[in-house]
């Protein structure tokens, strides 16, 4: 990972990759990221079980923010205390 966003928290980079999505060093920084945190989600073209595997894992985390939700009674996933159950962005 460039230097450049070592400093930057998770949240902080994802921001920045956001406000420029053209920059690609940015994009792989993020990527590097989330893919050393454990939270990426990847599918692999060439197995047919990646997609399923993939769709597991998505339903997984929707299950548990949303008894995150209902535990504290408020939509805020940054009260749950669970990093890796951060909203997916929407490309």
């Amino acid at each position: 990972m460039s230097g450049k966003y070592d400093q930057m928290s998770s949240d902080e980079l994802k921001q920045y990759f956001l406000q420029h999505r053209n920059d690609q060093e940015a994009f792989y920084a993020y990527m590097d990221r989330l893919n050393a945190s454990g939270r990426a989600i990847t599918i692999d073209p060439t197995d047919p079980e990646s997609e399923r595997q993939a769709n597991e894992q998505i339903q997984l985390k929707v299950e548990l923010l949303q008894r995150c939700k209902n535990a504290i009674g408020f939509d805020g996933i940054t009260l749950c205390g669970e990093a890796s159950l951060e909203a997916p962005t929407p490309w």
